[in-house]
């Protein structure tokens, strides 16, 4: 599921976890500002869509929402600690990955052990 993937994140150094523990990648796209720009594009990529935020959380995830129709009915709390997977109409998996005390690297080590994603 992460061989074609596109991340989108708030500081750069989280590309790292996936580019270390998942590196075998036919196609990787990286942009370090979530935008609405950024997040149309992610849309427009039939591959797996990851998007890291940990910074100004609340908005960010409010406008991941807004650029997804799956996500409609989606509640979160923007300061708790979370991996949401979300399956897309074009058939593929949107991650989510909200960090907000801690450095995302033990955030994604948790969820993904044994680099499994469900």
């Amino acid at each position: 599921i992460l061989t074609y993937r596109s991340i989108i994140a708030d500081d750069a150094g989280d590309f790292d976890f996936f580019d270390k523990n998942y590196p075998s990648t036919s196609i990787s796209y990286t942009r370090n500002q979530i935008t609405l720009g950024s997040l149309q594009q992610l849309k427009e990529r039939a591959i797996t869509k990851i998007v890291l935020v940990s910074k100004d959380n609340s908005a960010k995830l409010s406008l991941i929402k807004s650029s997804f129709v799956e996500l409609a009915n989606w509640s979160y709390d923007p300061k708790a600690e979370f991996v949401w997977v979300e399956t897309l109409e074009d058939k593929t998996k949107l991650i989510i990955i909200n960090s907000t005390a801690q450095e995302a690297r033990p955030l994604l080590a948790e969820r993904f052990r044994n680099r499994v994603i469900d």
